[in-house]
């Protein structure tokens, strides 16, 4: 559409330019038909009225029966100053109407509309590049995705940890890369419109670079440690109706276009039926060896909320 649009205005812009070389003003035709009186006035006896070459160059004059006058004497010196004394905006609008072609008519309306056809051609061209950079930049970022992973510590005398795994699945590199999380035991499931918890007073870890499909592990610390009923209840972990241990984190890092990106996440730990009974007999140094056996399992659930990319 826009290539038919544009050799429109060519065309027509060759057609105006064709006319603008044989066009002639009225003006132009005023000093033909003047030229003409000068050399031959009326020495043949003939009206320059009824010539034809009268007619091939007209001007407008005061007789609508086309008479001819001689020319008349200079005028005195006070009618000739009252001329020179006329308004200028009229000489000038008189000037300006004998001297207009209509080429120059339509050529300030082509210069017009190739001047709208410019800005509107201009404005795609950046809808197109604004458009070509979001699209590099969805191909091209780093994305940093969240995988479950661990828990250490479950005993009453230490702090809990949970670990978990962060990988990139984009194409480029996730620089100064830093996460912050705590645990939570809350209801489960979360209520509707659950409020993230605010991490601005976790500290941050020591930046990390994580290349494109390079896993990276992060830890999180409980700010206190849990009771053995806490304990208890985290390692039982009901499907629903009762509470689970939630992981409320986030990970920051830069991405190769210099823009800040986060990657939010919301899990809880599914519970260790196994451990259950361990626990309620305080059997801690039992459930430390269990939990780093070969094959021990652990079970995360991400929540139907506040898991998001930007």
């Amino acid at each position: 559409m826009r290539y038919c649009a544009f050799r429109g205005c060519l065309i027509f812009s060759l057609v105006l330019v064709a006319i603008s070389v044989g066009g002639v003003s009225w003006a132009e035709k005023a000093k033909r038909f003047a030229s003409y009186q000068h050399h031959y006035g009326t020495a043949d006896g003939n009206d320059p009225a009824e010539d034809p070459i009268y007619y091939a160059f007209p001007i407008a004059t005061s007789s609508a029966t086309h008479e001819y006058k001689s020319p008349q004497p200079k005028e005195e010196r006070g009618e000739e100053q009252q001329a020179e004394e006329e308004n200028g905006f009229i000489k000038w609008a008189k000037n300006l109407f004998y001297d207009l072609k209509i080429t120059d008519i339509l050529l300030t309306f082509f210069t017009g509309a190739l001047a709208i056809y410019t800005y509107r051609l201009w404005i795609s061209t950046e809808k197109l590049w604004t458009a070509g950079e979001i699209h590099a930049e969805r191909e091209l970022k780093a994305y940093i995705t969240i995988l479950p992973g661990w828990i250490n510590n479950i005993d009453p005398n230490l702090r809990m940890q949970v670990g978990f795994g962060a990988i990139n699945v984009g194409k480029t590199l996730a620089n100064k890369a830093v996460q912050a999380a705590v645990l939570r035991i809350k209801q489960h499931p979360l209520p509707p419109n659950f409020i993230f918890p605010n991490l601005a007073g976790i500290a941050r870890n020591s930046s990390n670079v994580i290349s494109p499909n390079l896993q990276y592990s992060f830890m999180s610390i409980a700010d206190q440690n849990f009771t053995t009923t806490q304990i208890i209840e985290i390692l039982q972990a009901p499907a629903q109706g009762g509470r689970r241990l939630y992981i409320f984190g986030q990970i920051d890092y830069i991405d190769i276009f210099e823009k800040t990106r986060i990657t939010r996440f919301c899990m809880s730990f599914q519970g260790r039926a196994d451990l259950v009974q361990l626990a309620q007999q305080g059997n801690w140094g039992a459930i430390a060896n269990a939990i780093v056996q070969p094959g021990s399992a652990w079970s995360f659930e991400f929540s139907n909320q506040h898991n998001e990319a930007t």
